[in-house]
This record gives C-alpha cells, sequence and structure tokens, in this order.
C-alpha cells in the first residue's frame, strides 16, 4: 500500500470523526477525544547489514510530538481508528560500530515519523489512569546538514501509560510515558539492511474528551 493512500485514510477518519458530535459528560471520558503530548525521548537506531555479524548505531536525544484523534464506542474506551500521528527529531546523534562508540554525527539529524490505529483505555471511565496501544506504519529518515536525506519506510508498535488531572469539564492534564519499537528493510541489488528503531519517551499530554 502508497504511504500516500494511508495517510489519505488517516485525513478521512479524522475529518469523519471530528464532524460526530461528542455528546461527551463532564469529566468522564467518552464522546469525541483528541490528545495532543510533548516532551523529551530518545532515539535509538541499529542498523544491521547482510548476515548481521556487523551493525552500526546512531542514538541521541530527542524531541517528540504525538497527536491522537478518536471516538468512544463505550465510556473509558477510546478507539483511535487511524487517528494517531508522531514525531521525533535527534539532532547530532552518536555513532557506535559494533557497540564501541567512535564519534558523533553532528551535521546529521535523526527522524522518525509513525501513524496508524490506536487504542486508549480508561478502566475508570473518570479516572485519570490510562494504558495506550498503537500499530503502523513509521518512516525513518535522517537528513544532513548539505540538505540531503535518506528515507526508509518499515512498520511500527508501541504501548504507553499515563495518567491525566481533570483541569475542566472535557479537558485534563496529565503525563505520559511512551515506548515505540519500529523497524524497516532495504534491500538493494542482494543486499539488504535492516534498521531496529526504539523511541522512548516523557511526554506532557492534553487531552479532550
Amino acid at each position: 500500500m502508497k504511504a500516500s493512500n494511508v495517510v489519505g485514510g488517516l485525513v478521512a477518519t479524522i475529518v469523519l470523526l471530528c464532524a460526530v458530535p461528542a455528546f461527551a459528560d463532564p469529566y468522564v471520558h467518552d464522546g469525541f477525544q483528541f490528545r495532543g503530548a510533548i516532551g523529551p525521548g530518545y532515539l535509538s537506531d541499529t542498523e544491521s547489514y547482510g548476515d548481521g555479524s556487523a551493525s552500526a548505531t546512531l542514538s541521541g536525544g530527542s524531541a517528540s510530538l504525538e497527536l491522537y484523534f478518536g471516538g468512544t464506542p463505550v465510556p473509558g474506551l477510546a478507539l483511535t481508528f487511524g487517528g494517531f500521528l508522531t514525531g521525533a527529531s535527534a539532532p547530532g546523534p552518536s555513532i557506535s560500530v559494533n557497540g564501541t562508540t567512535v564519534g558523533t554525527a553532528n551535521n546529521v539529524s535523526l527522524q522518525l515519523g509513525t501513524f496508524g490505529p490506536s487504542v486508549d483505555f480508561y478502566p475508570f471511565p473518570s479516572g485519570g489512569f490510562h494504558v495506550l496501544g498503537t500499530l503502523g506504519f513509521a518512516q525513518l529518515s535522517t537528513s544532513n546538514s548539505d540538505g540531503t536525506t535518506t528515507s526508509e519506510n518499515g512498520f511500527t508498535v508501541g504501548a504507553g501509560v499515563g495518567y491525566d488531572f481533570w483541569v475542566a469539564s472535557n479537558w485534563s492534564l496529565g503525563v505520559l510515558g511512551r515506548l515505540q519499537f519500529a523497524s524497516a528493510k532495504v534491500n538493494n541489488d542482494g543486499f539488504t539492511t535492516t534498521d531496529n528503531i526504539v523511541a522512548p519517551a516523557i511526554l506532557l499530554s492534553a487531552c479532550y474528551q
């Protein structure tokens, strides 16, 4: 499936969800859901060559932004069909080869973008504790200071746990801990490289529901 088709489906789903009235009760996680989260994280990309006997890793601190759009079929269970979009960027990552650090790529920025469906579950519909699961499409990019960019496409799975505090009848603020794993594989002239990406983050979260 082409990335443009997936993006088109995501946009259409968000428009549909936004067009449906919330019918939400105050201080209850029901109806339409929007969540935005931002904060510090970490990106680690390990690239294995051929049979996996050699590998190189780019890793460093990152800034993360996440957006979620969804609807709630029952109070406390928010299903965001095609409604999550995340991005993380790590400038100047360190470089290690076969586990040994060899330097810093000051002219390189490592980026990870993901989107797809997610599930956000509140065991108690009026409470703040929730768990999050994501599954979808991933794009890993490296940008150089000379303007060149290389990208690889793959898949992502992720999980999160957080707690929200009500600050208004339909708004809450909280903290969200997230962990994403992504994998991308490229085959050039019979030579395969595999990228495995790990992206933990601690995020400040704002939710309307």
